[in-house]
């Protein structure tokens, strides 16, 4: 059996920041669609996203907290120069 890569939720919640700052939409229901398209995608690839475990919580890439947090990093440094740069 091959064995999956993984990456981490937090180096995709980054990707989606970027490409919303690419379309300059920043809406709950750009933030979903973009995640469903990343992870769709990096299960194509191989990947397993590795979810990460908050006040002992299994956390969901389409939980608000998520797309609140990709908001408030958005509002934070609100350019994409800065964005690439973190």
């Amino acid at each position: 059996m091959k064995e999956s890569k993984s990456i981490k939720l937090t180096d995709v919640r980054k990707e989606i920041e970027k490409e919303c700052l690419f379309y300059n939409d920043f809406s709950k229901k750009m933030i979903v669609k973009l995640t469903r398209l990343y992870l769709t995608h990096l299960r194509k690839d191989g990947y397993e996203v590795r979810s990460w475990i908050y006040n002992g919580e299994e956390t969901s890439p389409f939980s608000h907290g998520n797309i609140v947090r990709i908001q408030k990093n958005l509002k934070k440094y609100g350019t994409l120069n800065n964005a690439n740069g973190r």
